[in-house]
């Protein structure tokens, strides 16, 4: 019979951790945000057990050296996207401010010699 999240082996493994890392009071590894240990579930806050190599990637499940603190708000961000992806994307946002050195404001007043046309009227 194959372990999913839904096993109680993978649960019990799962409790005593989180009660280890409260004890610990440690973070969430991708933020570095508080972690509240006590918060129900869904709560953004909340913990929640993060595989570091996703499972839809090839991670190991039962694999404590695959296992990190997260808080529910940066786990879900973090989806299955491997590490490196994931913080590549936090550090520098893809499609915002794509010219480096040009400014918003001066992104948003003009393009060359002209004004930028918008559909706002300002």
């Amino acid at each position: 019979m194959a372990i999913d999240r839904h096993h109680r082996q993978y649960r019990t493994r799962r409790e005593l951790i989180r009660k280890r890392w409260a004890r610990e009071q440690r973070r969430c590894y991708l933020g570095g945000c508080y972690i509240d240990y006590e918060a129900p579930a869904g709560h953004p806050q909340s913990f929640e057990l993060d595989h570091i190599v996703p499972i839809a990637r090839g991670g190991a499940l039962m694999d404590p050296d695959n296992w990190a603190a997260s808080c529910r708000k940066c786990n879900r961000s973090k989806s299955d996207k491997d590490l490196d992806t994931y913080l590549g994307q936090a550090a520098a946002p893809q499609g915002r401010y794509p010219h480096p050195g040009i400014t918003p404001i001066q992104r948003t007043t003009t393009w060359g010699d002209e004004p930028l046309r918008t559909s706002r009227k300002w």
